[in-house]
């Protein structure tokens, strides 16, 4: 299944994701990251993780410009969409727009319930 990571927040709430990172590539998933450029070396040299991009790259303009990443998850043809923190809303627009079929949020609030994230 393939899977996206994204997590725009603290690197120590970076690292502290990576468990369940193991967890999803044993489970059969194939795991790319979307991370801050400042951490996405972090993932680099991880064997569960395929691919990582840095947010500032993939998605100039992010968050004002959320649909660009919601349109890159499209393309990308993710099954899944990951947000362990959904409290930028922009991500959770870029989700809800990328038309996986499985979009799961924590900390979304309203915006995520809005959005359709479990």
């Amino acid at each position: 299944m393939k899977t996206v990571f994204i997590r725009l927040d603290h690197l120590g709430d970076i690292l502290l994701c990576t468990p369940m990172l193991h967890v999803l590539a044993e489970a059969g998933h194939e795991i790319e990251v979307v991370v801050p450029k400042a951490y996405a070396q972090v993932f680099e040299n991880n064997p569960r993780v395929k691919a990582v991009y840095a947010i500032e790259e993939l998605c100039p303009g992010f968050p004002r410009r959320w649909w660009r990443l919601g349109r890159w998850i499209r393309e990308r043809g993710f099954e899944v969409v990951l947000v362990p923190n959904g409290s930028d809303p922009g991500v959770l627009w870029a989700s809800a727009w990328s038309g996986a079929r499985t979009r799961l949020a924590m900390w979304g609030g309203m915006v995520g319930r809005i959005t359709g994230h479990r």
